[in-house]
């Protein structure tokens, strides 16, 4: 379900880019007849628009984060952007949140020279040749240590043997904690339509979706609990065991994780998976506070 959030542009709270719209499609679209799922589809997501046209304001996302937890009672933070610099005040924003009891989730950003390649059957068969980066600058917030960043990999029906490979465009660098599927994932679009889109912005709802369902299992769960179960449970990508800045901890596994939080060292014994309108008592039809996503921005697919 989808709250009435708030605009910081002044020009409405309108998704005019799609940017929005596809993120949160990714996060909670309604299991249903069409053809897309939401990984988390019975959360709250609250838009707060810092962008209309693609550029950011470290002034707006800062207000932002902070509404998301004051005004919003928001759980997790989903940041599919990326800025090349450091900014105090989105930092203090994001610690702010972190200390509210907020998981942050952002995007780690995708190279400017691969990110307008057309995702067709060429573009796979040449993929190996474009797996080479020059720069693996850090992007924020991703690089925050207190953030979840995510990387990208290939999720290609029909391209199996590309499958689970790390996406040409996905920056490789230590803010890349784990990765997901980034490449024409079918999501949501405006006017009732559907679009197969691909980024680390893509990505890093998959993951903000988990966390949510982490936290309807167990609402006590701590940033650091999260970080170390979304690790532990992470399938070995293609470098194998460990960690690595092109994978982080590896592959998303929503299952695993999951199953993880049934550690009775971790969570209560009896745990909800998915919270719905029977369950009145610890969910409210999914209108309580502490399930709810918020998606911080309407921002193009440069980030």
């Amino acid at each position: 379900a989808i709250v009435d959030g708030r605009d910081y542009t002044g020009t409405g709270i309108e998704d005019t880019v799609s940017h929005g719209t596809r993120v949160a499609g990714m996060i909670a679209a309604a299991h249903n007849d069409v053809d897309i799922k939401g990984i988390a589809p019975d959360v709250k997501i609250v838009p707060l628009k810092i962008s209309n046209d693609g550029k950011l304001d470290s002034v707006l996302i800062d207000q932002a984060i902070r509404a998301a937890v004051d005004d919003f009672d928001c759980v997790v933070i989903n940041l599919s952007f990326h800025v090349g610099e450091d900014k105090k005040n989105v930092k203090e924003a994001i610690d702010y949140a972190v200390e509210k009891g907020a998981t942050v989730v952002a995007a780690a950003g995708n190279y400017e020279h691969t990110g307008n390649v057309d995702l067709n059957e060429e573009y796979m068969e040449n993929s190996d040749t474009l797996v080479i980066h020059e720069d693996n600058s850090l992007f924020y917030p991703a690089a925050y240590n207190n953030v979840i960043g995510v990387g990208s990999v290939h999720h290609f029906y029909g391209f199996e043997e590309r499958a689970e490979r790390v996406s040409p465009f996905s920056k490789q660098n230590e803010s890349v904690f784990i990765v997901a599927p980034g490449e024409r994932v079918i999501t949501t679009y405006p006017d009732n339509d559907l679009w197969f889109d691909y980024g680390t912005s893509v990505a890093a709802p998959l993951v903000s979706g988990a966390v949510a369902l982490l936290k309807q299992a167990n609402q006590k769960l701590t940033l650091e609990q999260i970080m170390d179960i979304l690790a532990e449970s992470a399938t070995d990508d293609a470098k194998g065991d460990g960690y690595d800045t092109a994978y982080g901890h590896g592959i998303l596994n929503v299952a695993a994780a999951l199953e993880l939080v049934l550690d009775e060292n971790r969570a209560p014994s009896t745990v909800t998976y998915r919270v719905t309108a029977e369950n009145e008592a610890l969910s409210g039809a999914v209108t309580v506070a502490n399930y709810t996503v918020g998606n911080i921005g309407s921002h193009t697919l440069g980030a």
